[in-house]
Order: C-alpha cells, then structure tokens, then sequence
C-alpha cells in the first residue's frame, strides 16, 4: 500500500502558501476556520470516487488571486513500507513514478483555473515529475488506485443516506444486478404500488384516475390509438433508484423499535454513519489510499470519542483526522499533529519532522498528556510549571490581574524540571511553534538552562553557572525562576505566612499547625519555620497554595508572579493578533470550515 507524504497548496482558500506533512496517522488541530476542512476536502475533491468531475469551483481559489492562474495542489505519494511501491502498483503507475533519494514516489499536481478562452472554471489532476513537467492525465483506473475517502461532520445524515453522492449511494452504485432480478423488482414495485392505492383509495378510484389520464393521453396525442394505461408504483422500477431509497432503520438497546437513523440522535447518526462508511471502505476493496474523517467528536460524549477514536485508529488505512477534541489528541502520539494556524499570508503548518523526538521523549511527554490532557496543543500561549501548586495557582492569580486564560486561549501545563527538554523540543520553534513561558524552582534552574543550550535557544546573556546574572535575561525570554527557592517561599517573602495559617487550618485544624509550632519551640503559627515545617507534613499541598493564591488581593500579587504572567499575557495577545490582522485579501473565496 502506499500513503501520503505531504500536501503542497498555492493559492487554495485559506492555504494561500503551506505544505502538509502526513503520517500514517494524522491528527490535524487549529482554530475554526484555519483550513483544516479544506485540506481534507482538497484530497476529497481530486481523489474521490463517485462523482463525474473533480470535487472543485471557482471559490476555492483564494479571495483576490487571478482566477486565470487559479490553485495548485501537489500531492507526494510514497510506499507505505520501504522505497519501491508493490508490483501492482508500479503496474498501474508505471513511468509516472518518480525518485526521491533513491525512494520511489508519486507527484500528482491538481490546477483549478478559470480558461481565459472560454471563461470557464475546469479542474485537471495530472502526473508531474520532480522538475513540475507534466506527466500525464491521470486515469480513472489510476485515480481508483490513489482513492480519498472522506467522512465529512455529521451535519445532514439525510444527505449520507439519500444524496446520490452520499455515502449510501456509493456503497451501491457498484451493484451490479442481474436482468431477472432488475424485472423481479418492477414487477414487484407495479404490485405493491397498486395494492397501497387499492387499499387506502379504494380500486374505483384507481379506475377512475386510470381512465381519465390515460384516455386524456389517448386522445389528445395519438388519436385514440390503443396501448395508453397508467400504472402505479410504490418504489422506482429502476433498480439503483430504488437502492437509494432503501430506508435505513436501527434498532439500539431499551428501543426495541425500529427508527430510521436519520430519527435517532445526532450522536447515534454519527456512530452508525462511521459504520456506513466502514462497509463502503470493504466495498470498494479496500484499495482506498487514505481516509479522511472530519470532527468524528461532533455530538458524542467523552467516552464515545474516545470509543470511536480506538476504532478509527484500527482502521487499515492511512487515516487523516481533523478536530477540536482534547479526547482525540490526548489519543494520539504527539508527532502524528498537524497544527494549522492563521497568519497574514495565509496559514501556515508546524509539525513534528521526523527523527526530532526520540521513542523515550515521546513515552514521557505522552504519559504526562495521560495525566494533564492535551488542551495545550489548542492553546495561543502554555505555562510550563513546576507543578500542580503552581497549575491551581498561577490561573487565580491572573485572574486578580485581569487577565482571562479561557479568553485568552491559554494552558498551564504542570511538567518538572527534568522534563521541561522534552516538552520543549515539541513545541518549540523546530516543532509545533506554540508560544510559551517556563517557571520553575530556583534548583530547577541551571538545568532549565542547560537543556536551552543543548535546543540551541539559550538567551543571550545567560549562563547555567550563573544564576543571579542570568534571571534578567531569561526573564526577558520567557524562562523565570523563583528567587527564593520554591514557589512557596516566594509566596511567604510576598508577605502571604498569614495566608498560609488560614489555609493550613482550614485543612488540617488549628491544633495541627500548634503542634507543628511547639516542636519548633514558637508560638507564633505565622512564623516561616511553622510554615515550611507544616507544608512538609500530611497536607496536600497543591490546594493550600490554591487557598493562599484566593486569599491575595491583586494589588499584592508577588512581583514574579505578575512578571510571569505579564509575559505569558503578551505571547497570548500576540498570537491572537496575528490572527486578526490577516487583511481581506488573504481570507477564502467562501466559507471553507463549518465549525
């Protein structure tokens, strides 16, 4: 089998200029209306089945490009295992396959223009080589080999069971029926048309009706001659036609009734349209290249996406998958996303390259998405944390600032500072480029720093060996670290010991805290010591400093604190002004993303 490599696109809607990287599996994630629709609906359009032409318009050409010059696509298509595509495959491809460092691939160029000749929109998908020549047209029995099967959001399950390009109508438009079979139905349909009529009209009626269409028909267009009549039918005669319009209906546990799908629950259509496109899959052989699935989380709960998502995964194909839902991320490896974001150019795709992450590197950062989830790969700007007192924290504490994470897509994400490197590295500035801000304990620190150095990104003026010197700079690049040891000392030398009294005994009772004191030899229960010694007992440390961080007042939020957050605000705000900035040039012909 082969699958795609990558995705070239010029001057296609919101892909104004990108090139998508693909994986066996894909996951792709971005903001609403960033493209990630139309990638999938662009390898639908040259790749589908069941249609006459190519899935493409005029439209798709970016808002204010010369429709003469139109879009281009590229698609790289390479051998699933190894660098030679099977026999059968080089069979039907023959001299279109082409060599890349001595692996075997597929180009395949889709150009939609408008032909200043005759001023009409056509698409063309041809073969091209390496140098962008023409290679060919490709054939219907080389584009069945090159197969994209997508599963749009379940927004109209009427139009997957009764369009005659939905997913029912070309599971069947392959049937082939026998000639006595085909006479059977018409037959079949006559009659049971003729008994429904007989039965809630009545046979005079029908009679009726008969001699009065009929005899109109005799009369007025062939002089009276015999052989007009008028039949009735409850199904079309032909046999396709009335395939479509078999009605599908589902019995499902506590409902013993029968109701067509289109009846039950959008969540329900969803499930049973993923087992529809399942059999279409078998159908056509499973010869598919790829498939596509569009927001499969559209109205389902947590535990069915990520039931739906298993299967999905298990699938024998390629599989590209577009979503808003950390329960499809947090399922999946982090080299398989796809980020797609908006910028005044168009948007643009950051991914994982291959080889940058190492299998242990992986292991980690997936096991602490298992614990954290994966919103961060959604977010405009992460705090990296030390841990969870400051991932209960820090966000009440922006809030005595004003400033709104939710609003402005913002993550914490608790990770120690042994594993800041690996988080790091994926969303850097090699990888998936998602601004962010690190802060950690001061032991933290020096290594904090060495692992930069080794990224490459170490801020000018800073040295591991250094840290009183360093801060400053750091803190200019986003890396800040507490002066005084651990957040909770920071939070102590801000003046907060009587906050931590209060939320000590709210925890543990006041006669905890006064045995605490006693062994230290003080009755004062805001005394540093009593704190710290307290905070080392059975207490669960992470909401005590959620309890101090409410008891603060905005106007005495620890300076660190407010420097860190502050800096986190203005990636925040970057980001989204990056977005809103992109001119009315660079938007699409129409509206690509229904999301």
């Amino acid at each position: 089998m082969a699958l795609i490599r990558s995705v070239r696109f010029a001057r296609f809607r919101t892909l104004r200029d990108v090139t998508v990287v693909f994986q066996p599996r894909t996951v792709l994630v971005g903001s609403n209306n960033v493209g990630k629709t139309s990638v999938l609906e662009a390898l639908e359009g040259a790749f589908g089945i069941g249609r006459r032409g190519y899935g493409f318009s005029e439209q798709d050409t970016t808002s204010g490009e010369d429709p003469s010059i139109g879009f281009e696509i590229v698609v790289e298509v390479v051998p699933s295992q190894g660098d030679q595509f099977s026999e059968d495959e080089q069979a039907i491809f023959a001299t279109h396959i082409d060599l890349s460092q001595q692996r075997q691939r597929l180009l395949v160029r889709v150009v939609g223009r408008v032909e200043p000749e005759d001023d009409v929109f056509r698409a063309y998908v041809d073969f091209i080589k390496a140098d962008g020549l023409d290679d060919g047209r490709v054939s219907q029995t080389q584009r069945r080999a090159l197969t994209v099967v997508m599963l749009p959001a379940t927004r109209d399950a009427r139009r997957e069971l009764g369009d005659r390009t939905g997913l029912w109508g070309r599971l069947t438009s392959d049937v082939d029926v026998a000639r006595d079979v085909e006479e059977r139905i018409e037959q079949l349909g006559r009659e049971f048309g003729r008994t429904v009529v007989d039965e809630l009209l009545g046979e005079e009626f029908r009679v009726r009706l008969t001699d009065r269409v009929a005899g109109s028909v005799a009369d007025v267009l062939y002089a009276d001659e015999p052989g007009s009549g008028l039949e009735f039918s409850l199904t079309p005669l032909d046999a396709q036609q009335a395939l479509r319009q078999v009605e599908l209906r589902l019995t499902t546990p506590g409902q013993p009734e029968s109701r067509r799908v289109v009846d039950h629950s959008l969540g329900t259509q969803s499930v049973a349209l993923y087992g529809l496109f399942e059999a279409y899959l078998e159908s056509a052989g499973m010869r598919a290249l790829a498939v596509a699935v569009e927001e499969p989380e559209a109205h389902l709960h947590p535990h069915a996406v990520r039931g739906l998502v298993k299967r999905i995964r298990r699938s024998p194909f390629q599989t590209i998958v577009s979503t808003h839902s950390t329960a499809v991320t947090n399922e999946a490896d982090p080299r398989e996303i796809v980020l797609l974001r908006r910028r005044a150019s168009g948007t643009v795709a950051s991914a994982v390259p291959p080889g940058f992450l190492s299998e242990d590197e992986v292991r980690v950062i997936r096991r602490y998405i298992s614990e954290v989830g994966s919103d961060f790969l959604f977010s405009r700007a992460i705090l990296f944390a030390e841990g969870q007192s400051e991932h209960l924290a820090l966000p009440i504490f922006a809030a005595q600032l004003d400033i709104d994470f939710d609003q402005l897509g913002i993550s914490v994400v608790p990770v120690s500072g042994s594993h800041f490197q690996r988080f790091a590295k994926l969303v850097g500035p090699q990888a998936l480029t998602i601004p962010h801000v690190v802060i950690c304990d001061r032991d933290a620190a020096r290594q904090l720093l060495i692992d930069l150095r080794g990224l490459n990104r170490l801020p000018t003026g800073t040295d591991p060996d250094d840290l009183d010197r360093s801060q400053a700079a750091a803190a200019a690049a986003g890396y800040f670290w507490w002066s005084a040891g651990t957040f909770e000392q920071s939070l102590l030398e801000a003046g907060g010991a009587a906050h931590f009294v209060t939320a000590l005994i709210e925890q543990r009772g006041r006669r905890f805290l006064e045995d605490v004191a006693a062994k230290i030899g003080t009755s004062d229960l805001a005394d540093p010591r009593v704190v710290d010694a307290a905070l080392r007992g059975k207490t669960r440390k992470p909401q005590i400093n959620q309890r101090v961080a409410e008891l603060f007042s905005g106007t005495a939020v620890p300076t660190e604190i407010v420097a860190a957050l502050r800096a986190l605000e203005a990636r925040a705000r970057a980001e989204a002004h990056a977005v809103a900035s992109v001119g009315a040039g660079n938007t699409v012909g129409r509206t690509a993303e229904e999301e």
